[in-house]
């Protein structure tokens, strides 16, 4: 993962790199000073499913047990950092850009049921079944796309 740059920019590019660097240190320092969220929260921006990081990391950074020499970032680096995260959607805490295919499914399958049980129409089932064929489609794409590309 990058952290901040000679620009002030951040890129979020998840990697395999399992450790913080200090452009992130700094990040961290900079979300906890902000008091709004907690370590749980600052923690969630760091972490994805090929990268883990225990809670205990952030809880040491906040105490200043680890990275005591490390500065928090500054405002405007923080800003960048957090207008380049990507948009998630509140209720599931799905990405619209890394989940858009599971995002997609979703919206099929709620589709596929709300036709079925729309009043009027004769041939829901067969409906019902091709919009959920679909939607199954959009969530086997991610497994076959990792497996086979």
């Amino acid at each position: 993962m990058k952290g901040i740059e000679d620009s002030g920019e951040w890129q979020w590019m998840p990697g395999a790199i399992k450790k913080l660097g200090d452009g992130e240190v700094a990040l961290i320092k900079a979300l906890l000073l902000t008091g709004s969220r907690s370590d749980q929260d600052v923690l969630a921006y760091f972490t994805w499913p090929t990268r883990s990081i225990n809670h205990r990391e952030i809880a040491q950074i906040r105490t200043g047990v680890k990275h005591r020499q490390i500065q928090p970032a500054s405002p405007e680096a923080l800003k960048a950092f957090l207008s380049a995260w990507p948009e998630v959607e509140q209720g599931t805490g799905l990405s619209f850009d890394a989940d858009q295919l599971l995002v997609k499914a979703r919206d099929e399958m709620v589709a596929a049921v709300q036709t079925f049980n729309s009043a009027g129409l004769n041939f829901r089932a067969e409906l019902f079944i091709v919009t959920s064929v679909i939607a199954w489609t959009c969530l086997m794409h991610p497994s076959l796309k990792k497996r086979w590309c």
